[in-house]
């Protein structure tokens, strides 16, 4: 028995048979609609996401945190190494595209977290959101160099104001 069983555990609906239900304190809350026992509140915080013919659950975390991206916050369906479909929720200006991979600030926390491109589910969503960091050109590792060393020092150059110009957004 574990310190907060008490508290509760998922478990398959004894009624539907869906799984993910909660059970607490002999009472089941499920997210389905057409069980009796069905809960809305609890529906809202973990159903299921379905895209296509597949279901994505939410991923709780266990972190607390009060980031909140607002209008910009989107959903990453991503299928895990052990074939679960999860999403996770984020902020679109954050991701970095990082060659197999890209990286986003999720929520809560607002944590990076990497994603394998070739298990994210909606790419090609995330890189057409018109607040995605994937349309901005990215400077090579030599121009990367002079645009950081002037950033710091304060100083400026021909090839740091050309550099300037040809990357506005560069951080």
């Amino acid at each position: 028995m574990g310190l907060f069983d008490f508290l509760g555990k998922k478990c398959d609906c004894p009624i539907c048979g869906r799984p993910n239900a909660w059970e607490a304190r002999g009472k089941v809350k499920c997210w389905n609609k057409e069980c009796p026992n069905y809960d809305a509140a609890y529906r809202r915080e973990h159903a299921p996401v379905d895209v296509g013919s597949e279901a994505f659950e939410k991923v709780d975390s266990g972190w607390s945190g009060k980031f909140d991206p607002g209008e910009f916050r989107v959903k990453v369906m991503y299928r895990t190494a052990q074939g679960e479909n999860r999403y996770y929720e984020g902020d679109v200006r954050t991701i970095r595209d990082v060659r197999a991979h890209i990286s986003m600030r999720i929520l809560p926390t607002g944590r990076r977290v990497a994603f394998d491109k070739s298990r994210v589910k909606n790419l090609e969503e995330l890189k057409s959101h018109p607040a995605s960091s994937f349309h901005d050109p990215k400077p090579t590792a030599a121009e990367s160099k002079v645009l950081r060393a002037h950033s710091r020092r304060g100083t400026t150059s021909p090839l740091f104001e050309t550099l300037r110009q040809k990357y506005p957004n560069y951080e």
